[in-house]
């Protein structure tokens, strides 16, 4: 199920806090940027892992959910923090 506005809002406040403020990150993306790239990577989780017949591996899906200028300044490791905290907050754990 889609993440209510309050718990994208909570992903993606505790998601800036994780890559810019404890890994001390350089901030290529405002906050508006983070928000986008939760939206999309929770967008992704009704489209296309609901699916019976979905169209890309999970990692090219979530890849290609993301926008710009999220997809272009993330790191490797600050997109898969994007998708984790996706997933916990989908999940419950915060």
């Amino acid at each position: 199920m889609t993440m209510s506005d309050a718990d994208r809002a909570d992903a993606t406040k505790r998601l800036c806090q994780k890559i810019y403020v404890e890994l001390g990150a350089t901030a290529n993306c405002n906050v508006t940027d983070v928000r986008a790239a939760i939206n999309a990577l929770d967008n992704v989780f009704d489209s296309q892992c609901n699916s019976h017949t979905p169209t890309d591996t999970i990692e090219v899906a979530f890849n290609k959910a993301l926008p710009e200028p999220f997809k272009s300044n993330a790191t490797v490791a600050q997109k898969s923090f994007a998708l984790a905290y996706t997933i916990m907050k989908r999940c419950g754990v915060f």
